[in-house]
């Protein structure tokens, strides 16, 4: 069997952390598969060690890895989020002794990020959506596509099977909450000022006149935030729940709900708790942030790339009332778009499926002959997102900095 060394940034609650952990779990009985963090450990670490032939934390010291390497004869490095905008040279050295040993070397890149000094090293780079490799290729003009390709994050469709509800608990977990008698929307996330925007908070004083039983549900929310929402005299439409690591926990907020409604102000480049809200059959009503527009900060976009066939885009507070409504109205449409997600994760986002396309890109990369049209790629990109004025991009730019200063 080839070996196969992981290297993440550590063994922390990071998407990217779980991506190199549900591969490497859905790898192992193909390859034989190793696990290092690059700087600490974290809650990941015990499932990386019941999955892995062995782990280690080498803490910033990659002769560790090299002695690892040449003791184990590890055949291919997967690196997962390890190049920055500025690498170390240890990283770069490390690299290059690599490439001089004939090691085949793997890296999925969370972000459309072009790092010139360690590019040269990797055989593959992969993005986690289409829409950052094309990012990437349109913002640095690469000429060389056989170099990159995508591969989406994978959710572990079997492990979460084990948190879905039948219907007589869902109703058990609503009464905990006081939910039987209301309409639900909500969203996930980490209480990070720099990401949200308010959109959920601002729609509620118009949409309860629609839906006078509205409850949102947020799992983590900034203080800043819950001031808002008091300010507008609407706190008895919100149920916040805390920040979680306990995945079952997570699952259950996901179905206390009937709509997820996940707006950011900056980058997705993707959003997995958009996938794991279709595998619970939730619609998703979301909004477009477009990277061809400048603003002060980067920005990617593969909410439209992920959601697109099902479910809802909007940028204006008067549709997503309106598309929540209509939801909320139309059983059948309702139950149809529940029933499209749960299809669409296990067919594309499933961990069984992408496994495959990744074994061929660590194996023999069977698809560098794989014709990318980048021309017809931008203009379909150009026709799926959603325009918006520039001076208002600019405008939330502005504030969230400002959010984020008053904030620390």
């Amino acid at each position: 069997m080839k070996k196969i060394l992981f290297i993440s940034p550590s063994f922390w609650l990071g998407w990217t952390e779980k991506t190199a952990q549900i591969y490497l779990k859905y790898l192992k009985n193909d390859f034989d598969v190793y696990a290092c963090a690059l700087n600490n450990g974290g809650p990941r670490e015990l499932f990386f060690k019941e999955n892995a032939k062995s782990t280690f934390i080498c803490n910033g010291n990659f002769s560790l890895i090299t002695d690892f390497i040449k003791e184990r004869q590890i055949d291919i490095l997967y690196l997962h989020g390890i190049s920055g905008k500025k690498n170390s040279l240890e990283l770069i050295s490390f690299l290059k002794w690599a490439k001089w040993n004939n090691i085949k070397i793997i890296e999925t890149s969370p972000f459309s990020l072009f790092t010139p000094d360690t590019e040269e090293y990797i055989d593959q780079k992969l993005f986690v959506s289409k829409t950052s490799l094309l990012k990437f290729l349109w913002k640095f003009k690469k000429p060389n596509i056989t170099k990159y390709n995508h591969l989406y994050n994978p959710i572990d469709c079997e492990y979460l099977e084990n948190f879905r509800l039948t219907t007589d608990k869902k109703n058990i977990l609503r009464r905990k909450y006081d939910l039987n008698d209301k309409f639900v929307i909500g969203k996930v996330w980490r209480a990070d000022i720099w990401k949200r925007d308010d959109t959920i908070i601002d729609i509620v004083p118009n949409l309860i006149k629609k839906i006078p039983n509205l409850m949102i549900i947020v799992r983590s929310m900034p203080k800043s935030k819950l001031k808002k929402i008091k300010r507008k005299k609407i706190e008895k439409h919100f149920l916040i729940l805390p920040e979680s690591s306990d995945e079952r926990e997570i699952a259950e907020t996901y179905q206390l709900m009937d709509i997820m409604l996940h707006t950011s102000r900056i980058w997705e480049s993707f959003w997995i708790t958009l996938v794991e809200w279709m595998f619970f059959g939730l619609p998703i009503i979301s909004n477009s942030t477009d990277w061809m527009q400048r603003t002060i900060y980067d920005r990617d976009n593969s909410q439209f790339e992920i959601i697109w066939q099902n479910n809802y885009i909007t940028n204006s507070k008067k549709k997503m009332i309106e598309k929540i409504v209509e939801l909320k109205e139309d059983k059948k449409m309702y139950n149809q778009i529940s029933d499209d997600n749960i299809k669409r994760v296990y067919e594309i986002f499933d961990a069984n499926v992408l496994k495959q396309r990744l074994k061929n890109f660590l194996l023999n990369n069977t698809e560098k002959s794989k014709i990318f049209d980048f021309d017809k790629e931008i203009s379909d990109y150009k026709q799926s997102i959603i325009k918006e004025n520039l001076f208002k991009r600019m405008g939330l730019s502005i504030k969230a900095i400002y959010e984020k200063f008053l904030s620390k």
